[in-house]
């Protein structure tokens, strides 16, 4: 599998939600609110305690792959009050946005690890771009 450039993910959520690279990479910024990233395979993976990690195949909209895109994540305290949406990108293409809920008594810590609360939306990946997207401009 070849590697993903960060630049080449803007430009495809730029493409896709028909805004100019400029606002993505504001909306990107370190300042203020900010968007995780995560770069994944296709593979379905399992850790030691056989709980499911990486893609599931069992569908976006599963409990077996909303469990998987909300556990477990390092994030700095200082950024859980920025985090606004959790952004997937599989094989190189922007497969999932989850929004994350506002209330910090949501998170759950598990070690230095958090269980991010990500929200379902709907299913049309360009309609969750640009309400990613929407939370900062």
């Amino acid at each position: 599998m070849q590697g993903v450039r960060p630049g080449s993910i803007r430009k495809q959520i730029a493409d896709t939600s028909h805004i100019s690279r400029a606002t993505v990479y504001r909306a990107l910024s370190d300042e203020g609110d900010s968007v995780c990233v995560v770069y994944r395979s296709g593979k379905t993976k399992t850790d030691a305690d056989g709980r499911a990690y990486d893609e599931t195949g069992q569908g976006d909209l599963s409990e077996e792959q909303f469990d998987t895109d909300r556990k477990y994540w390092p994030l700095a305290d200082h950024k859980r009050p920025h985090a606004k949406a959790m952004t997937y990108v599989v094989d190189g293409v922007v497969k999932r946005i989850r929004p994350i809920k506002l209330d910090l008594n949501a998170w759950k810590r598990h070690g230095s690890k958090w269980e991010i609360p990500v929200s379902v939306l709907g299913r049309e990946p360009a309609v969750l771009v640009a309400w990613a997207l929407s939370c900062f401009v």
